[in-house]
């Protein structure tokens, strides 16, 4: 129309009205502008408006509002609810509404405003509404609120912390975020996430083909929105499998040097990404960057510690080892002397020299079981077995040792003691090692207990000494391998106990004061 400003359309009655007001304040807003009536009927738009919705603004004059609606259509994404919302807000006239608006092809958040605009009398007699496009501040605060999500995130495994930045990543962008180092002419994917295709088996690519190169290339953040207006870029695999955006930024080691990169790359060419969008990147690649370098020097101090460890455990081996074989040769060499003294004495017969010798066989024999009660088999058979039995032969074979150092062994197992599953030989090795320590323990006129008794669903199992006891300390070190109060003692015995009892299910434990130890085993009942 002659005279009217080129960025509004008015519907012919308005004409009649006071448009020149209405053409200065309408042309003078950088907002999208629509005023209807009370019917939707579009009486006057901007051409912000028809911008902004994809539109003529023209075409919303001379519609009537479902043909509107329909032009309008392909740029809402929840069209239904929006239809919804627009019936509610015509049904009251006074109805007053601020909302956000999402747009697609392109991606556009609107802040949407509407109100009534009244009469002389007050009453409504139209509508009108504003849109802003606010796409760059709505984003720009998601961004912040990203930032500090993941600038709190802390896990002590920095895998973590960057497997969960990428994950953030590729869900805030609806894309594929990938965490590469570069290897050669290769770069691996050190952690890799996506919202859109599955990427489960993917490991890595070549350089050469992957829009990376050109970061690194750029040495600095690089944006590609739509990879298609490029021939170089179109040329890429990427492209070829619908890949046509892409952000990246190149990670940095302390030094400086660049070693990877972390991007976002997908199909959404119509979504703007700026410079906002390579700030957050930057960041978390510095926050990635230094996560990585935290990961590389934990790494080499759990090699080192692995290596000194490994190297401490060998020489404890090489140290018991050492200690086991001096003791042992110590027992045989006193067995084999005592042998020889008496096969070799005048002043008996020759069977009672052997009968004396049958005896110090014997302690070969004992020897031989407490050497096995250091070491678990690597099958165990279980079967119901009496303890008191298990007692009596462990006292045989201890008679000789029992009467050379004048110590009584008393054993009482009460008459209803019951059975136990276990392994026989591995109990014999218990009691066997119990009774050694405690004889260890005692001097010369002293005495061994072992009392069996049952106890609601538990036999228990009493071994003490009249011995001078142990320390507080000996006391609660009592299991540990490799603690032993005697200078040729090498601490496997009461562990190896620890260990048999633990096998069928028990518990074992120690209490001690000057006048003598007791060791109290628990079964549990078949």
């Amino acid at each position: 129309m002659p005279g009217l400003n080129p960025n509004l359309a008015f519907r012919k009655e308005i004409l009649d009205r006071e448009h020149p007001i209405l053409e200065s304040i309408l042309g003078a807003v950088d907002v999208g502008i629509m005023l209807t009536d009370l019917k939707h009927n579009t009486l006057v738009v901007n051409d912000s408006f028809g911008q902004l919705f994809g539109i003529p603004m023209v075409e919303a004059i001379r519609n009537n509002p479902q043909t509107v609606r329909g032009l309008v259509q392909k740029r809402i994404i929840d069209f239904g609810a929006w239809q919804a919302n627009l019936e509610q807000v015509y049904d009251d006239p006074t109805s007053v509404q601020e909302d956000l608006l999402f747009l697609q092809e392109p991606h556009q958040v609107l802040e949407r405003k509407t109100i009534p605009i009244l009469g002389d009398d007050h009453v409504p007699i139209a509508r009108l509404w504003t849109f802003a496009d606010i796409t760059k501040r709505y984003h720009r605060v998601q961004i912040d609120s990203l930032l500090q999500s993941l600038s709190v995130k802390f896990d002590p495994n920095p895998r973590k912390v960057y497997d969960h930045i990428v994950q953030a990543l590729a869900e805030f962008y609806n894309s594929t975020c990938i965490l590469s180092i570069l290897e050669g002419e290769r770069m691996k994917f050190q952690s890799i996430a996506s919202a859109i295709v599955d990427v489960s088996n993917e490991t890595g690519n070549e350089l050469r083909q992957s829009f990376c190169q050109f970061c690194l290339e750029n040495d600095g953040p690089i944006i590609i929105q739509n990879a298609l207006e490029n021939s170089v870029y179109a040329a890429m695999m990427p492209v070829q499998l619908g890949i046509t955006r892409y952000a990246g930024v190149p990670l940095r080691s302390s030094d400086g040097t660049v070693f990877g990169t972390l991007c976002v790359l997908d199909h959404h060419k119509t979504k703007i990404l700026g410079d906002d969008d390579l700030r957050l990147l930057s960041l978390m690649g510095m926050r990635i960057s230094g996560e990585l370098m935290r990961e590389s020097h934990l790494s080499r101090l759990e090699q080192d510690l692995a290596h000194a460890q490994k190297q401490m455990i060998q020489n404890e081996k090489l140290a018991v080892a050492g200690t086991l074989s001096a003791s042992i040769a110590h027992d045989i060499r006193n067995i084999v002397s005592a042998i020889t003294v008496d096969l070799d004495g005048d002043y008996e017969s020759a069977v009672d020299r052997l009968d004396r010798a049958r005896v110090h066989m014997e302690r070969f024999n004992v020897l031989a079981l407490r050497l096995l009660s250091y070491a678990k088999p690597k099958e165990i058979s279980t079967q119901k077995i009496e303890l008191s039995d298990a007692m009596h032969k462990v006292a045989e074979l201890l008679h000789r040792h029992l009467q050379i150092s004048k110590v009584d062994l008393v054993v009482d197992f009460a008459p209803d003691f019951p059975e136990i599953e276990a392994d026989p030989s591995r109990i014999e090795h218990l009691l066997m090692n119990l009774c050694l320590n405690a004889l260890q323990a005692v001097k010369s006129g002293g005495i061994i207990k072992v009392i069996g008794r049952a106890e609601d669903d538990q036999a228990i199992i009493e071994v003490s000494d009249t011995g001078k006891g142990m320390p507080a300390e000996q006391v609660q070190n009592a299991f540990k391998p490799f603690q032993s109060s005697r200078p040729d003692g090498f601490g496997l015995g009461l562990y190896s106990c620890q260990q048999i009892v633990n096998e069928s299910g028990g518990t074992i434990a120690v209490s001690s004061s000057d006048h003598g130890t007791t060791f109290t085993i628990r079964f549990p009942l078949p």
